[in-house]
């Protein structure tokens, strides 16, 4: 009689931190595999690299995992970096001879999956199994990746199963009370205990600075672009400290009057020949410079643009205007005065769909209707960004 083969899932990552919406995928991976493996990666050949050290996180994975079936593989640590899955992969097949392997991924790694190292050789010998993942900027959004097979020539499988929309980038850059709900509690505890994740102390520090006069609802604004923008960063592997950086500080000057700038030493001469809609944009460039210390064009121009937009905008800068366009809050207000929030809903489809371009072409279309029909003035720098990313259809 032929010896049933142990059905094993891959389940792979970098886990800085590990937080819910991984113990949900592996909770279900426990359920309907015989044994899953919890890979924990080096660095991702396809990410700019972790924060918390080797040690830290596999302390972390093992005071979440509580599972009899699963097990913590830790082989890529101990290889030269970067990690690829497929020596992973050799080394798991000796171990278990008499396996079949499914690897598991969440959809927001599904599109990179083509440029794996030796990945025919890949899908020749796994299953694909993909999470879907809720859109972390608008949680009630249902999923709008593409899951066809046929673009990758295999298989996939599609569990009935939506993880929680949370990323470890978006969990790093905000890191606090706020979201301690997003980790398990003794991991919490451990990330508190060790002061991980407190590269932008400063930035959160500034925002409640009372020289800068933000009120709650300002600051509540920008922790939740804070989170946008990440998890938009690592969707495009883009630089995160980068990106949380200039959302930070994209409006650090909002609620400051031109004397009060001056009070701060900035030089208002340019700032006064703006409209006062769009004065705190160029006056928080001006800040991030002479306070912060930051001279990185790609966040000075981040937070420069990020209300008029402009022609050939870097991925980084729009990222930073459309997280700030589709933060969920701007999705309440809109419920809360009865305006129809379609176009910003299509927006974030396009967004998460990898389509930037196209997503700044609706971001801009829909601020001139709004601005049209408030009978508000026109920047020319934001019509000649519609003209320009028109052009690009």
């Amino acid at each position: 009689m032929k010896k049933i083969a142990t059905q094993i899932a891959i389940y792979g990552g970098s886990f800085d931190p590990v937080h819910i919406g991984h113990l949900q995928a592996i909770e279900y991976l426990s359920q309907n595999f015989d044994k899953v493996v919890v890979l924990l990666a080096k660095i991702s050949p396809f990410k700019k690299g972790v924060v918390a050290s080797d040690e830290h996180r596999i302390e972390m994975l093992k005071l979440a995992l509580n599972f009899d079936n699963v097990v913590l593989d830790c082989q890529e640590i101990e290889r030269p970096a970067p990690s690829y899955f497929v020596h992973s992969l050799s080394n798991l097949i000796d171990k278990y001879p008499n396996a079949e392997f499914t690897l598991c991924i969440g959809q927001d790694n599904l599109q990179s999956l083509p440029k794996w190292k030796d990945w025919e050789n890949i899908k020749s010998i796994c299953k694909i199994l993909v999470f879907r993942r809720q859109q972390y900027a608008c949680p009630f959004l249902n999923p709008t990746q593409d899951l066809s097979p046929i673009v990758f020539e295999t298989d996939i499988i599609v569990p009935n199963v939506v993880l929680i929309g949370c990323s470890s980038s978006a969990l790093r850059g905000t890191f606090g009370d706020s979201l301690k709900d997003f980790l398990p509690s003794k991991v919490y505890d451990y990330v508190v205990e060790k002061n991980l994740y407190d590269d932008y102390c400063q930035f959160k520090q500034a925002l409640i600075d009372k020289k800068f006069h933000l009120n709650n609802k300002r600051i509540q604004h920008i922790y939740r672009t804070v989170v946008n923008a990440l998890t938009l960063a690592s969707i495009y592997n883009l630089d995160c400290n980068k990106v949380a950086t200039a959302m930070y500080l994209h409006d650090i000057a909002k609620q400051l009057s031109l004397q009060e700038l001056q009070t701060l030493g900035i030089d208002i001469a340019q700032v006064q020949q703006l409209p006062p809609p769009l004065q705190h944009a160029l006056s928080g460039r001006l800040i991030a410079q002479k306070i912060f210390g930051i001279n990185d064009e790609d966040i000075l121009n981040a937070i420069e643009y990020h209300t008029t937009g402009r022609p050939m905008m870097q991925p980084i800068e729009m990222v930073v205007y459309l997280a700030d366009a589709t933060e969920y809050g701007r999705l309440q207000e809109l419920d809360e005065i009865g305006l129809q929030k379609d176009n910003l809903l299509e927006i974030i489809k396009e967004v998460n769909n990898a389509n930037l371009e196209y997503a700044m072409y609706l971001a801009l279309q829909d601020s001139i209707q709004s601005l049209v029909r408030r009978k508000l003035s026109i920047h020319h720098t934001t019509q000649q960004a519609l003209e320009y990313y028109k052009g690009k259809l």
